[in-house]
């Protein structure tokens, strides 16, 4: 009977020890299926670098760094079975606290993603803390890390979390997860013991997951900085004295060495024999050392412009350079640049005409049928728009009998546009100059004696005309490419009849 009691008691022991283990971490195997690596690339499609991401939505809405997409022009996200997704749209996100949420393009419309389960409240100081992100190389997906939570501080924009949990470049973006498996925070950076003094200690810090609560719409495709777009640079030599004896610096890096030369013509962007690659805009410094006669071409290059550019090295020899040992610099993925679709646009809708009803404050309120011809300029952030309104109105009093009212109104209005031009609401400004004609038709009737009267006159008389100044504001709706709805009010003053005017228009518009 003792030994039995003694086997139910290990067994227990056994088993309460192995619930205590469960109890002490996360499922990692559950909770990494959530988290992805998120792959950048430029308008060539080459691949420039990878951060790391994790579903918030099943609907495919995933959150990551802000510096991980920031002047990227595609991006794909792989998942840990190892399926690709592009990116969809950028919902949300600010530079400042350095986090944004992107949604992918589905396979099929109702497909659903594993999400993680997002912490409530802060963790404590001394709490388990895990990280999964991709260190280094995508081949590496989904590594996890374990540490400890070792301070909670709020920095100047973002409540930040000082983890000892390993994080190296490439899991930017990742989840810091508590015991519980909920993440509370998104991997971010670390200090680098760049001067080999021992400094770094795991020194790596994680965004609080309840910013993304701050955190503004954006609602793009990309976000870019069109100053950051890198440029496609080909040097090519129209002199070689021994063949595959001539390399390139750009900067002090080393770029490579030239495999031919093009004497009498010149050579495509890219092509064969060239040293092709992608500088940022600005100013550079290039030479050419030939090692055979220990001689240099050097030169200087502006680049202005998104085109690809073709520079050649046809100095004649001067000094011998300093080469420079290339050291590679922290991941900075090209700008974000807008679409040929984008820019096809912005300058192919510049008219617009609308059509709709103003309310209208005047001697007898009415709402007159209303026409506007637009113009826009410097890609939809300015525009004229020229209008015509009408209204007839009648009326009918028991003896005194007013047939009719005509409004008439033509006049010019000039806005400025503030919003972004490619979100779907514009909001403007405007300041407008109208001429403004009412015109009022009577018949009154004449009497005889016993007060029946046999016939009426009619007259004509302008009730006012003048000039109305006036400041508007309103909005543009783009419901369509071509088809959209605004709506603004405005406030002025009619010289005419010496009184305030106020008036609300209601358009639908086609562009064309």
């Amino acid at each position: 009977m003792y030994n039995i009691r003694n086997i139910i008691a290990l067994i227990l022991l056994f088993i309460g020890a192995s619930t205590m283990q469960a109890q002490n971490g996360p499922d990692i195997e559950k909770i990494d299926n959530a988290v992805v690596v998120v792959l950048c690339y430029d308008q060539a499609g080459n691949l420039l670098g990878h951060g790391s991401g994790f579903f918030i939505g099943a609907d495919g809405v995933l959150v990551t760094n802000y510096h991980v997409l920031e002047n990227v022009y595609a991006a794909k996200i792989k998942t840990e079975s190892g399926v690709l997704y592009e990116l969809d749209k950028i919902i949300t996100g600010d530079k400042n606290i350095d986090l944004v949420t992107f949604s992918i393009k589905k396979s099929y419309p109702d497909q659903k993603f594993p999400v993680v389960a997002i912490a409530k409240e802060l963790p404590k100081k001394g709490a388990d803390a895990w990280a999964i992100g991709t260190p280094f190389d995508p081949a590496l997906m989904n590594t996890p890390s374990k540490g400890l939570v070792a301070n909670i501080y709020q920095g100047e924009t973002s409540t930040q979390i000082q983890t000892n949990a390993e994080i190296t470049h490439g899991s930017s973006g990742g989840a810091l997860f508590n015991s519980k498996g909920e993440v509370i925070g998104v991997t971010s950076w670390g200090i680098d013991d760049k001067e080999g003094n021992g400094t770094r200690a795991n020194l790596n810090f994680a965004i609080w997951i309840g910013e993304l609560n701050k955190l503004p719409s954006i609602n793009l495709s990309r976000i870019y900085d069109d100053a950051l777009i890198p440029v496609k640079v080909s040097f090519y030599i129209t002199y070689l004295s021994y063949s595959k004896d001539v390399s390139l610096y750009i900067d002090g890096r080393y770029m490579g060495t030239f495999s031919s030369y093009f004497a009498n013509e010149k050579p495509n962007c890219g092509q064969d024999g060239t040293i092709t690659t992608f500088l940022s805009k600005g100013y550079h410094k290039y030479s050419a050392y030939e090692k055979s006669t220990g001689s240099t071409w050097n030169g200087d290059l502006t680049i202005n412009t998104n085109d690809c550019l073709l520079q050649g090295l046809a100095n004649k020899p001067q000094a011998k350079p300093e080469p420079q040992i290339y050291i590679p610099q922290t991941y900075n993925p090209p700008s974000y640049t807008r679409t040929k679709q984008e820019i096809e646009d912005k300058t192919k809708y510049n008219w617009l005409a609308s059509t709709g009803f103003s309310f209208v404050q005047t001697g007898d309120n009415g709402i007159p049928f209303t026409f506007y011809l637009e113009r826009y300029f410097t890609e939809h952030k300015r525009s004229l728009r020229f209008n015509a309104q009408y209204m007839k109105k009648y009326q009918d009093f028991s003896k005194n009998k007013l047939n009719s009212v005509d409004y008439y109104s033509f006049g010019i209005d000039y806005k400025r546009i503030f919003t972004n031009d490619y979100k779907r609401w514009n909001w403007y400004i405007a300041a407008s100059l109208h001429y403004r004609y009412y015109l009022s038709d009577y018949s009154r009737p004449i009497f005889i004696t016993n007060g029946v009267y046999t016939t009426s006159y009619y007259y004509s008389f302008t009730k006012w005309n003048g000039v109305v100044p006036a400041f508007r504001l309103g909005g543009e709706l783009h419901i369509l490419k071509r088809l959209g709805l605004s709506m603004d009010a405005g406030l002025g003053y009619n010289t005419g009849s010496k009184f305030y005017t106020a008036d609300f228009n209601l358009l639908l518009g086609y562009r064309f």
